[in-house]
């Protein structure tokens, strides 16, 4: 199953609990940062990970992270969720693992 988060979509973006703004900053710098041209071999096959409130866990491959697109695979399933910008990424409550 797979679905993309737009800004057009309607939710609420408070939760009872939430993140810290610390990690919620780490996050949006991470993936709104510049992205090199070329990686090093040695990452080519690295994941970066994710949790939410749920105790969901999360990985977005390093290709989509280069090409700057927001697609977590949440695990154990691999249901796929993408994202139009990273503020709908953090408002669903996914930050950094």
């Amino acid at each position: 199953m797979s679905y993309t988060i737009s800004a057009k979509a309607s939710y609420s973006s408070q939760t009872h609990r939430q993140w810290s703004r610390a990690i919620q900053q780490e996050t949006r710098q991470l993936l709104l940062a510049k992205r090199p041209v070329n990686l090093p071999k040695n990452l080519s096959k690295t994941d970066i990970y994710f949790k939410n409130m749920r105790g969901e866990i999360a990985v977005m491959t390093l290709s989509d992270y280069m090409a700057c697109v927001l697609r977590l695979s949440v695990m154990p399933h691999g249901r796929v969720r993408q994202y139009d910008d990273v503020e709908l990424l953090l408002a669903e409550g996914w930050v950094l693992r």
